[in-house]
């Protein structure tokens, strides 16, 4: 079993005892020095990147004793500026653009915030659009987070990818999605595995509809 995510990365572990003889004791231990769990289906929150070996024992009432090895490969996060430094982008509904450029791993990324005055469903429309250096290498991604910064979760996203060697612009549409009023929300703008210092045209909106 494996499962496989970017850093912070939340995994819900769960267990289903069969056999032996209840009552069932559990002992969850997740590759990292001193972090253990005694619950059936803990959660664990592996914060850098590196391979995980997780190991479950469940002890019956006789004593008898049942492993389960669950490997859990975490890769790094987005790097560079957070969403502490993200450009402020208003009510919803929200609409941004610009023009981000790679760096020498051929990754870029950026936040803006917002704050939507009214609860409701939302959705999200990213595109990449015409222009630029980028003849479709690596892919394009729009994800909304919930803040704060420092424990920012994702909420949903939406990955333009090339459709072909020269043409890499589209749209896509997210699934609808809860938003709360007052609360600060980001727009994360993310090209990965493009090419060095190339140049990627992009527009994004929030809204109640996605046409």
């Amino acid at each position: 079993m494996a499962c496989s995510g970017a850093a912070p990365l939340t995994v819900n572990f769960t267990s289903t005892p069969g056999g032996g003889v209840p009552p069932y004791t559990y002992l969850w231990t997740f590759g990292v020095a001193g972090e253990t769990s005694t619950e059936q289906n803990p959660t664990y929150t592996f914060t850098e990147a590196g391979n995980y070996l997780c190991v479950l024992v469940i002890t019956d009432l006789c004593g008898n004793t049942k492993q389960v090895n669950v490997l859990v490969e975490v890769t790094g996060a987005p790097p560079g500026p957070t969403c502490e430094t993200a450009a402020a982008a208003g009510d919803v509904p929200v609409s941004v653009s610009g023009t981000i450029t790679t760096d020498p791993s051929g990754d870029a990324y950026l936040w803006y915030s917002f704050t939507p005055a009214a609860t409701g469903t939302y959705y999200l429309k990213g595109c990449w659009d015409a222009g630029g250096t980028e003849v479709g290498a690596g892919y394009l991604q729009f994800d909304v987070y919930e803040g704060p910064c420092d424990s920012t979760t994702g909420i949903e996203s939406v990955i333009i990818s090339p459709v072909g060697p020269d043409a890499p612009v589209g749209c896509s549409c997210s699934a609808g999605f809860t938003l709360t009023a007052g609360t600060t929300y980001y727009i994360l703008v993310w090209k990965q595995g493009g090419t060095p210092a190339a140049t990627i045209n992009y527009s994004a909106v929030v809204s109640t509809s996605c046409p």
